[in-house]
């Protein structure tokens, strides 16, 4: 899962490197926010994905 995020990283740069006009705190608190937010997607689409497969072959 953690692999899955970093490898989204690599693809997508991280949004300070888009928003280079906004002040470092809030870039590093928005690259902070937008991390969790990747987590929680892949968690939610794992647990979907894995109850499917569980049912599927269950």
């Amino acid at each position: 899962m953690l692999l899955f995020t970093l490898t989204l990283f690599v693809i997508l740069p991280p949004p300070q490197l888009c928003l280079s006009g906004i002040s470092v705190p809030y870039m590093y608190s928005f690259g902070f926010s937008f991390g969790l937010l990747l987590v929680a997607i892949t968690r939610s689409v794992e647990n979907f994905i894995g109850r499917a497969s569980a049912s599927r072959y269950g």
